[in-house]
């Protein structure tokens, strides 16, 4: 029999985060096992049920899952399923909360790192509960991919064992400002979100401005620079994505560091102006996003929008294309993030 006494010591990094008009937990833990194995254990229903519980449904990207783990009810909707790297879901239980979980997996040496996030808690305790709840399950992970049985206490021995170490993550959550924010005035709004690359200026640059390159990660783009200055001012552009078009019209450009345009959807009555900066960031480039006189009601899909955007521009830069499933993940994660100031 294994030694439990030292049960909640387990080799872990846990965090409560402030995320905008909610908290998150995260939760890091390395595993000796491979990084298809991992990838198996956490989607495998018959793997899954000797450690986290019965799985029941379509375990593929777009598809329902009913996830009983030890009494404890979740629906989630597979928003993204990235083999074996990401899986991202819409998680529903039966108290009626919406939120949003992400499992980052990757290899460390011979080993495999385990990233889980758990997003959209409205309470402290709710943080507590959840991260207690994910801190248990990742101890029994460990025991079945250790080919140990898996055993843990009792719900209230998991509590008294965890609460020293979550409550005060819980009462003092960590700032966590990647996230868009959205700031409300009458019918406009101004929202604003960041990101930084390991990628110099140039090559962030030439990724958000030339056509081959926004083709990958963002839209298919137009330009006409028929009547534009030497520097780029008064262009024209198009752009066409999965669900409509948007245009405007180049007022400000200065290459490798900033541009400014304005930003119409072409459903909507009216634009908005959109800023890009970009600022050295140690050996990388922090891009920077504000859209000032946005539409007020659109300001939270905008806002989401922007963020999903900027992940994808990530994707392309490690030399990837990023899908729609990865746009509509990342969108989904910010919303249950973004801060709304009115």
């Amino acid at each position: 029999m294994t030694d439990h006494y030292d049960w909640p010591h387990h080799p872990i990094d846990r965090v409560v985060r402030q995320t905008g008009r909610t908290r998150g937990v995260g939760l890091r833990r390395r595993y000796d096992t491979s990084l298809e194995d991992m990838w198996d254990a956490w989607t495998s229903p018959d793997r899954l049920r000797r450690w986290l519980g019965e799985v029941t449904g379509d375990l593929a990207e777009g598809g329902t899952v009913t996830l009983d783990m030890d009494g404890e009810i979740a629906t989630c909707t597979i928003i993204r399923c990235d083999p074996p790297h990401r899986l991202v879901a819409n998680w529903s239980d039966a108290e009626a909360r919406h939120t949003t979980a992400q499992l980052r997996l990757s290899r460390d040496g011979g080993r495999t790192l385990v990233e889980l996030e758990h997003l959209g808690f409205d309470e402290a305790l709710v943080s507590r509960d959840f991260g207690e709840g994910w801190d248990d399950f990742l101890y029994r992970l460990g025991q079945y991919v250790g080919g140990i049985d898996v055993w843990s206490p009792p719900w209230g021995e998991v509590r008294t064992a965890l609460d020293p170490y979550w409550l005060p993550l819980a009462d003092r959550p960590e700032r966590d400002d990647s996230w868009p924010s959205v700031t409300v005035d009458d019918d406009r709004a101004t929202l604003a979100v960041r990101r930084t690359y390991p990628a110099s200026p140039h090559d962030v640059w030439t990724a958000m401005t030339d056509p081959k390159h926004l083709a990958v990660w963002f839209a298919d783009v137009d330009v006409n620079d028929g009547d534009s200055g030497a520097d780029g001012e008064g262009t024209s552009w198009r752009a066409v994505f999965n669900h409509g078009a948007a245009s405007g019209t180049i007022q400000e450009c200065a290459a490798e560091r900033a541009l400014v345009t304005t930003w119409r959807w072409e459903h909507e009555d009216s634009g908005s102006v959109l800023h890009v900066a970009l600022e050295p960031a140690g050996d990388g480039t922090m891009v920077r996003i504000v859209q000032r006189d946005a539409p007020a009601d659109s300001a939270t899909g905008y806002g989401a929008g922007w963020y999903a955007m900027l992940a994808g521009l990530a994707i392309h830069l490690d030399g990837r294309a990023p899908t729609e499933s990865d746009w509509d993940a990342d969108f989904a994660r910010a919303r249950q993030c973004l801060t709304t100031i009115t």
